[in-house]
């Protein structure tokens, strides 16, 4: 609380701007960061008498609106942060493009909106950034973060200590995903099974010439063979995938027009029960049936038009059934590695379960799986560094403006 001024004591004039909910402001350079003030411990002991303060990111102002129920069917990063924030101070500022053309689904109780925040960055896998100058919620995908302004380091060069830790244990070559309601993703697929596989690590470094016999580099685990068959089977699936892809829209919309079909079918049947009813109706009463009767003929004439329709749609989606049937049975996995080959493959099988319950579409879950492989289909590595503090260095002040 005291502060020494000319040699006396005095009192610390920055004690008596310190108060609860107050915000504080911090600068560097040309950044600016607001933080506001949760937490107040004043201290005494037999020397001198203190004041310590804790304070979060201004974004913690989320934190004081809870939802008491929330629920969001399919909808996007920007539809539900809009809806979400649109009772408080803040609002969305950038969202990257990829987040809205995903969808995912929500349903929460009794969560503070800074939670909820956070959650839907996690299942969306962006990186959310408070701007505390004017409020602003921003989601950037991680790739897209960060800035090289020149500043490096090195031996010799700021650097003081360097380590590197590898953690093999957590990395995945097999990977099975689940969304919503146990949803999979075998009908998008072309193996036709709920996983996916990477071995890259394993056949690592592994090189073979343009022949597809001569072998130019081993692999530091797998064999040759195994290694060989692996590539084989990737440029097989990757030559057929795009037709599997459009089998699966063919049927995707002859099913759409199948299901329009049927509830045409079913209001036909409807109307002709209708008719009927008057046609008995007509008889009970000794009433004139030859019009009722030619309206029930053209009735069924119509059913039997659209059953016809309905029959033509099924035996095409039969078809592309069949074609798809026979593509899975091309990718098979027996029918492209020897039994030697498969049991050596299982050796390098790190099997992992994955699943995002906010996921609603197999095509959906499909793609995040492949990104998530893609992170965890090596061993994690971990550097620490320890660098010199040169922003205190005057030598080194054409690098202060260079640190983020």
């Amino acid at each position: 609380y005291d502060s020494e001024k000319d040699l006396q004591a005095a009192r610390n004039p920055v004690v008596d701007l310190i108060r609860e909910r107050y915000f504080i402001q911090f600068e560097q350079g040309n950044e600016k960061e607001w933080f506001v003030i949760n937490e107040i411990i004043e201290s005494m002991d037999e020397d001198k008498d203190r004041m310590s303060i804790h304070a979060y990111s201004l974004g913690y102002e989320l934190n004081d609106r809870e939802l008491r129920f929330y629920e969001a069917k399919s909808k996007n990063v920007t539809e539900i942060m809009n809806e979400v924030l649109q009772e408080t101070i803040w609002s969305l500022g950038y969202v990257d493009a990829d987040f809205d053309i995903l969808y995912r689904s929500f349903e929460i109780s009794d969560r503070s909106i800074l939670d909820f925040t956070y959650e839907v960055a996690d299942k969306f896998g962006a990186n959310v950034v408070f701007n505390t100058s004017n409020r602003t919620i921003n989601f950037y995908n991680f790739e897209n973060v960060g800035n090289f302004y020149g500043l490096t380091v090195s031996l010799g060069k700021l650097l003081k200590t360097l380590n590197r830790s590898s953690f093999p244990d957590e990395m995945i070559t097999v990977l099975k995903a689940f969304g919503k309601e146990g949803l999979t993703f075998n009908d998008v697929n072309p193996s036709g099974t709920n996983f996916i596989e990477n071995y890259d690590f394993f056949m690592y470094p592994f090189e073979i010439a343009e022949d597809g016999v001569t072998v130019l580099k081993h692999s530091n685990y797998m064999s040759d063979e195994l290694c060989i068959a692996l590539i084989k089977y990737k440029k097989l699936i990757e030559k057929n995938s795009k037709g599997y892809q459009s089998l699966l829209a063919q049927k995707s919309e002859k099913q759409s027009i199948l299901a329009t079909k049927e509830n045409e079918l079913s209001a036909l049947n409807a109307e002709l029960v209708i008719i009927e009813d008057r046609l008995a109706v007509a008889n009970a009463t000794n009433g004139n049936t030859s019009q009722i009767i030619i309206e029930k003929q053209q009735m069924e004439s119509r059913i039997n038009t659209k059953n016809t329709e309905i029959n033509g749609i099924k035996n095409e989606i039969k078809i592309i059934d069949d074609q798809i049937t026979s593509l899975k049975n091309l990718f098979s996995i027996t029918n492209n590695f020897t039994q030697e080959e498969l049991d050596e493959k299982k050796r390098f099988e790190f099997v992992r379960n994955w699943s995002n319950e906010n996921i609603i579409y197999s095509k959906d879950l499909y793609s995040e799986a492949q990104k998530h492989l893609e992170k965890v289909k090596v061993p994690r590595v971990n550097f620490e560094i320890d660098i010199i503090n040169f922003l205190d260095v005057i030598e080194e002040k054409h690098n202060w403006d260079k640190l983020h």
